[in-house]
Formats: structure tokens, C-alpha cells, sequence
């Protein structure tokens, strides 16, 4: 009805509103592209009509819709110019929404020392409630578990803690996510399986392109690989592995190539271990994820070596150095640094030609 009105009057807020709105709608039905493309005319509709509101919210919703189909660097120019225009007119709601988007996205692409900057000042209490916020534990608490920063982590987790409780389906699962990562880097597996789980469910209600959904996913099935629960984790793979191509978003699809690569391991299947680990490195260098693609390498890299193929190990942990040297990641360079006395151990008892 808000369509026929604003088309038959040229009403080009209402209009804009109304495309975005539908946008939302057909992204719940499973139509996501042709969501896309109602959403980008809405902000198209709001620029050439210089409405800011209707603009700052086709901003953020595009971001989050480039975010949800791993077209970072795209979802990333949207939240540079979205910022610009909030920053203009005011809109501090709007700023929080695109800096939640923004630093996601960020962390993703490794640009991890921009997303600390953009998170420096303190997040006012009466916005930390904002779902949009929730952003935040999706890049910055990811960073500082990477980094070996529990401590730090737990704090940003404790700014949430209304979350769990909330009736918003989001919220919860945004902290189930996060809660997961935290439990997993301190050692409560089980635990972390549990939150990683009720984050990963959600696909249901957010799809499973939300980025609480991948989380949860990924530190699920961590956390099951460190129980030696390979049946959770058969579980958690074919769930993923049993969605529409259309609907399985390239991480999500990369991980669980990544994952499945460690399950074959643990059956001792080794061409699915190679054909696992080789998909995922492809899929995540494509898309421009060098914290994964660095995990995945040393995965592959630990593996060789455990099988005694020191010579193939050996470059691929070259490759995954500088890549946790540049972001800081602190726990696994260690881990890289135990790789590479074992690899020196086996080549140093290996006997001469």
C-alpha cells in the first residue's frame, strides 16, 4: 500500500522506506538477491531526493547485507559513506549502527588496528543496549581472543550481558556467539559447544549468513574437535553442508571445508584431509580473509608434519608468520612456534642421503 501511494504521488521518502522495508521482508523469505537489489534503489531513491534518514538506513542495511554474503570490501565503501553522511547531519543512532557494521567487516579483511581505533572511545552505556552494538563483539572481542586477550574479552562480553535474557532473537544470539569464542579460548569446551550451538539455531529465525550464526558455528565445532566429539561434529557439518547451495554463504562454506578437513584427520581419512584443507585455504584467500586463511594453513602445515611430510609443512608455515605477526595474534604464534620445533625434530632425526 506504502508503494502504490508514494508511486502514485511521488513521495520519495516513503518510497525509499517502503523498498528497504520489502528489502527486509524478502531477505526472512530466503530471497536475498533479489532483496539486494530493492535496497540498493532505496538508497538510490534517498540520495537523488537528499533524505538523509531514509539514506543512513539503506546504508546500514546494505552494509549488513554485503556483510551477509562476504562481499566485504563492498560492505565496506557503503560504511565509509554512510559514516560521512551520519557524521553530517548528526545521527549519532546511525553512526553506532555503521561503526558496529564498519569494524565487523574490518576484522574480517584484517585491518585489525583500524578496528581498535574505531572502537577507542568509550561506548556510552545507554547505547551498548542497541543491537546494532552487538557488532562489536563479532570483531573486537574476536580480536582480542585471537590475541589472547581473555581478560579484555570477558569485560566487552560482561557490556552485554542483558543479551542473554533479551526476547530479541538477535541480541541472543549475538552474545551466544561471542560467550562461545570466550568459553573455547579459556578451555570450557563443553561449554563452548553449548553457546556456540544456541547462536548456530538461530539460522532459523537470522539465516545463516548472519554473522552469530557463522560464529556460533565455527567455535561449536572447535569446541567439539577438542573434545574428540566427532559425532557432534559429523552434527554440526552436515547441517551446514545439507544447505541450499544459494543459501550457504562462502565462509560458512569455507569453514566447514576447513573443519572437515580436521574430522578426516581424526578418522585417519587423509585425501579428505587435503581435499578439506585445500578447498578452504582457495575459498578464504579469495575472499580476503587472512586470519582464517593463516588458521588454515598452520592446520594443514601441523598436519603434514604429524604425518612426516616436513617438506610441503615447512612453506606453508612461512606463509602463516607474517600473517600472525602482522595482526598480533600472540597464542598462535606460539602455536606456530611448537610447529616449528616439531618440524625441526623430525627433519633433524631424518637420516642422510
Amino acid at each position: 500500500m506504502a508503494l502504490d501511494i508514494a508511486e502514485s504521488l511521488w513521495l520519495p521518502e516513503v518510497l525509499s522506506q517502503a523498498l528497504n522495508t520489502k528489502s527486509g521482508i524478502l531477505e526472512a523469505l530466503g530471497r536475498p538477491h533479489e532483496s539486494l537489489a530493492l535496497l540498493t534503489y532505496a538508497l538510490q531513491v534517498a540520495l537523488e531526493n537528499d533524505l538523509p534518514t531514509a539514506a543512513l538506513r539503506a546504508y546500514a542495511n546494505l552494509s549488513d547485507a554485503l556483510c551477509r554474503r562476504d562481499r566485504y570490501e563492498e560492505a565496506l565503501e557503503q560504511d565509509r559513506l554512510g559514516l560521512a553522511l551520519a557524521h553530517k547531519v548528526g545521527s549519532r543512532v546511525f553512526e553506532w549502527r555503521l561503526i558496529g557494521e564498519f569494524t565487523y567487516a574490518l576484522f574480517l579483511t584484517g585491518r585489525w588496528e583500524e578496528t581498535a581505533a574505531r572502537l577507542a572511545a568509550e561506548i556510552p552505556e545507554h547505547e551498548a543496549s542497541f543491537t546494532a552494538i552487538g557488532g562489536f563483539l563479532g570483531s573486537l572481542l574476536e580480536i582480542h581472543v585471537a590475541r589472547g586477550n581473555l581478560d579484555e574479552a570477558s569485560k566487552l562480553l560482561a557490556r552485554f550481558a542483558a543479551f542473554p535474557t533479551s526476547a530479541d532473537v538477535q541480541q541472543h544470539a549475538v552474545h551466544a556467539a561471542a560467550r562461545a569464542a570466550v568459553l573455547h579460548a579459556e578451555g570450557r569446551h563443553a561449554d563452548a559447544v553449548a553457546a556456540g550451538e544456541t547462536a548456530f539455531q538461530a539460522r532459523g529465525e537470522l539465516g545463516a549468513d548472519h554473522q552469530a550464526v557463522k560464529g556460533g558455528f565455527v567455535w561449536a565445532v572447535e569446541a567439539a574437535l577438542a573434545l574428540a566429539d566427532l559425532d557432534k561434529v559429523e552434527e554440526l557439518l552436515t547441517a551446514v553442508e545439507a544447505l541450499p547451495p544459494g543459501h550457504r554463504p562462502p565462509i560458512l562454506q569455507a569453514q566447514a571445508a576447513r573443519l572437515r578437513a580436521r574430522l578426516a584427520a581424526g578418522r585417519g581419512n587423509r585425501e579428505g584431509v587435503e581435499a578439506g584443507f585445500n578447498a578452504a585455504a582457495g575459498m578464504l584467500r579469495e575472499l580476503g580473509v587472512p586470519f582464517w586463511l593463516a588458521v588454515t594453513l598452520l592446520e594443514h602445515a601441523e598436519w603434514l608434519a604429524s604425518d612426516g611430510d616436513t617438506q610441503r609443512a615447512e612453506p606453508l608455515l612461512t606463509q602463516v608468520a607474517d600473517a600472525f605477526e602482522r595482526l598480533g595474534a600472540r597464542p598462535w604464534l606460539e602455536r606456530l612456534a611448537v610447529a616449528r620445533t616439531s618440524v625441526q625434530a623430525i627433519v633433524d632425526h631424518q637420516p642422510s642421503p
